[in-house]
């Protein structure tokens, strides 16, 4: 079947054939100028149900999305096997690079300085990887400042410590070739590597010790200074220039001590009181005891002397203040003195050795004869000399530094118009820190007060009265009773009053007193004070105990006046014999105690 065209009329099939060039000639110009076929830009979206080449363009955008979102540079396994693949180097998991198999990192590649990111903040190497070995070209190593530097020249090193401001040129030493060490002086903590030559040459330092077995081995002519040491004799030479002298014996020390200048050699240590003409800087060596001393001070009579092998004050000046200060004549106690209260004061522990007696009893009065006084309470630490009664020695005291109280006892009072049944009074303590001795006991009189006062030694009981009073123990005596018309003797620190005798008619004696040599001289003390005696003309009184006790009174026809003790003794007053004249024969007062403190030097 055929289509009919009928060209004539403008029509194909019945189209108007240019009605559809108009349309179709429009369609392509439109096209053209949306979707160009060559250059131009696509604007706005682009959407299609299918594919571009075979690839689907939304499921390949939501994988580039999944991508950029879990990106993750901390996958070890992953970066690490990327950055090492190939490579002989290994990365661990905290960052360090180490070469693989055995190897090395190798820097010969680097062509500029390794410098921290800030000054001091990087460590090379740790406490437990250390570096092994380094190897440098350069000459010096700044430590801090302080400097290590080397002379290529002579291979001589030098250490020169950093620069100050109280030092800004300190001196460094160089240590030669040889072994021996010589000074240099930097300029600002730097020294040039000829300066370090020029100090490795010279003859600033001593030469290097030559060992050898015998002395005939040592060097025959070395450089002046050069020491040698010898096996055979343990002895040490140093060679003059021209020959070979002894510097030290195998005992140490210099071969003749009496050699050495500006030195006393002798066989004790020096005092205080050591007074060297030459002053400062003079040298005591004690040969016996092997110590040597160093004058520190040059104060006539208080030089100090420092100790040079243990490093301490030795032999110390005054180091305590109080009293009155002296020194035994060997130089080894420091001796104070109190006969009046004030402050014992110690600028360090000191170990001291003391004597403490009180204030002495006050002798009594009776017509038939007054009791003597007591003496006051001894108390001794010095060496194997005894306490009062005979007693053992006291312990010494151990006084840390500050002040201490020292308190002289007053003597009691003897019986005055008045008294308390015509006896006497107590002596007063004395007191040194922790130690106190009690005062002596009164001497007994008529009416009422007949019995002796207890004290540190007891005073003596008056006429007709047959009981004897005791003392303190470890500190002093029993008094003596009295007799129909006489007093006891008051007691002392070394022995007890006597008691009054009928035939002869006497009144008792005082008890001894104690010897003590702890100011370098023996001295007797408390002593007890002798007792009174009636009027008959062959009366007597008792005789004061040694160590300075009162003699006893007298009465009658020969009255007598008794005495007072011994004025920083601590010895009891006389008893008095005469009891209608009282107050013209009064019964005596004790004398005041004392304190005495050593310490050793």
């Amino acid at each position: 079947m055929s289509r009919s065209r009928d060209l004539a009329g403008g029509t194909v099939d019945g189209v108007d054939v240019s009605v559809r060039d108009a349309i179709l000639t429009s369609t392509t110009t439109t096209a053209d100028a949306a979707l160009p076929k060559s250059g131009g830009a696509i604007t706005g979206a682009i959407t299609t149900n299918s594919t571009i080449d075979g690839r689907d363009l939304a499921a390949d955008g939501t994988r580039l999305d999944g991508m950029e979102d879990n990106a993750d540079v901390t996958d070890t396994a992953n970066v690490v096997a990327s950055l090492t693949a190939g490579a002989n180097i290994t990365i661990a998991s905290d960052g360090t690079i180490a070469g693989s198999a055995g190897g090395t990192v190798d820097l010969s590649a680097v062509a500029q300085h390794i410098i921290p990111d800030g000054n001091g903040t990087r460590d090379l190497g740790t406490d437990l990887k250390r570096f092994r070995d380094i190897f440098l070209s350069g000459s010096t190593i700044n430590l801090g400042g302080a400097t290590m530097s080397i002379d290529s020249t002579s291979g001589a090193i030098a250490l020169v410590p950093k620069a100050t401001t109280g030092t800004p040129n300190p001196t460094g030493i160089v240590i030669a070739g040889d072994g021996t060490m010589k000074p240099v002086v930097s300029s600002g903590g730097t020294v040039s590597a000829s300066a370090i030559n020029t100090a490795a040459s010279s003859d600033d330092a001593t030469p290097a010790t030559t060992v050898v077995t015998n002395v005939g081995d040592l060097p025959s002519s070395p450089s002046a200074g050069t020491l040698g040491f010898v096996t055979s004799n343990n002895n040490l030479y140093a060679y003059s220039g021209t020959n070979w002298h002894t510097a030290s014996s195998s005992g140490g020390g210099a071969a003749t001590l009496n050699d050495l200048t500006d030195c006393t050699v002798s066989t004790s240590d020096p005092t205080i009181t050591t007074n060297p003409t030459s002053g400062v800087g003079h040298m005591w060596i004690n040969k016996t005891s092997g110590e040597q001393y160093i004058l520190i001070d040059a104060t006539a009579g208080a030089n100090e002397w420092y100790n040079v092998g243990d490093g301490f004050d030795a032999v110390a000046p005054l180091s305590a203040t109080g009293g009155t200060i002296t020194q035994d004549a060997a130089g080894s106690y420091n001796i104070h003195t109190f006969t009046s209260s004030g402050t014992f004061s110690v600028a360090s522990t000191v170990t001291v050795e003391y004597l403490v007696i009180a204030g002495g009893g006050g002798g009594g009065v009776s017509n038939g004869g007054g009791a003597g006084g007591g003496a006051g309470g001894y108390r001794n630490s010095t060496g194997s000399e005894d306490s009062g009664g005979s007693s053992n020695t006291a312990s010494t005291l151990s006084l840390a530094s500050g002040d201490y109280t020292v308190t002289i006892g007053a003597g009691g009072a003897g019986f005055t118009a008045g008294g308390s049944g015509n006896r006497g009074e107590q002596g007063s303590d004395s007191v040194f820190g922790s130690i106190t001795s009690i005062g002596g006991g009164w001497g007994g009189g008529d009416n009422g007060g007949s019995l002796g006062g207890g004290g540190g030694s007891a005073g003596g009981s008056a006429r007709g009265n047959t009981t004897a009073t005791s003392g303190t123990v470890g500190q002093g005596s029993n008094g003596g009773h009295g007799r129909s018309n006489e007093g006891g003797g008051g007691g002392g620190a070394g022995s007890a009053g006597t008691d009054g005798l009928g035939s002869p008619n006497r009144g008792g004696n005082g008890g001894n007193g104690l010897t003590s040599s702890i100011t370098d001289s023996a001295v007797a003390r408390a002593g007890g004070g002798g007792g009174g005696a009636e009027s008959p003309s062959n009366d007597l009184g008792g005789i004061g105990g040694t160590g300075g006790g009162g003699k006893g009174g007298q009465a009658g026809s020969i009255a007598s006046v008794p005495t007072a003790g011994t004025v920083n003794t601590g010895s009891g007053g006389g008893g008095s014999g005469d009891y209608n004249t009282g107050g013209n024969h009064p019964g005596k007062a004790g004398g005041s105690g004392i304190v005495i403190i050593r310490y050793a030097v």
